[in-house]
């Protein structure tokens, strides 16, 4: 049992330690492999002193002399170095581990600071893709209202109307007096001829009778 929990933390601490390892080549600031404090310093670098043991950094405030850990982790220009490759004027960034001694330090050139600052002014800024217009779904299209003619009346003036209503009575009560009178007319007539062949019947008889009398006194 004993011999499997060693055997588990054995393979912890190296995978903790590989991992560590392979941040800090690649830049990072891991703080798994050198215990690594909140504390961080900016500066520039000036010299190694006592045996480059310590280093000796410009602040705002002035220059100041920090311890160097043994097992101190440098980078230069964001690839893997050694305290020898630090040049005056480099830009440090260094953190401490709990003994308060420097346990990393990212070194920059001058020139590598300036042509980074030009690739970022020359790199364009991303144009974004136009966006598609999404066109409106048409409505369907109701079928043709079909629209019958309207007829309009014309307005008849009133006195037209009874003026016309007058002479169409007239007119009608003409006809009915013109019938009339066509009948009264005809039997006025067959009475005038009956009264008139009445007489003749009536005269006929007295002459005859007038000539019967003549032949008989002569």
């Amino acid at each position: 049992m004993k011999k499997v929990k060693l055997l588990f933390i054995t393979c912890l601490t190296i995978a903790l330690l590989s991992f560590g390892v392979v941040a800090f080549a690649n830049g990072g600031t891991s703080t798994d492999s050198v215990n690594i404090s909140h504390k961080i310093v900016t500066g520039k670098f000036i010299a190694l002193e006592e045996e480059n043991t310590k280093v000796k950094v410009s602040l705002e405030a002035g220059t100041e002399l920090y311890p160097l850990d043994k097992t101190i982790l440098v980078l230069r220009d964001k690839e893997k170095a050694v305290l020898a490759n630090l040049k005056v004027g480099d830009k440090l960034e260094f953190a401490f581990n709990s003994s308060n001694k420097v346990a990393f330090i990212k070194a920059y050139s001058e020139a590598f600071l300036k042509a980074e600052a030009a690739a970022l002014l020359a790199t364009p800024a991303p144009t974004l893709a136009p966006t598609a217009t999404v066109k409106p779904t048409p409505s369907p299209t109701d079928a043709p209202k079909v629209v019958k003619p309207i007829h309009k009346v014309k307005a008849v003036d009133p006195a037209i109307a009874a003026l016309k209503d007058d002479k169409d009575k007239k007119d009608c009560d003409g006809k009915f007096d013109g019938k009339n009178d066509g009948k009264d007319n005809k039997n006025s007539k067959n009475h005038a001829n009956k009264e008139n062949d009445h007489r003749q019947d009536k005269d006929n008889k007295h002459h005859g009778r007038d000539i019967h009398e003549m032949k008989k006194n002569g």
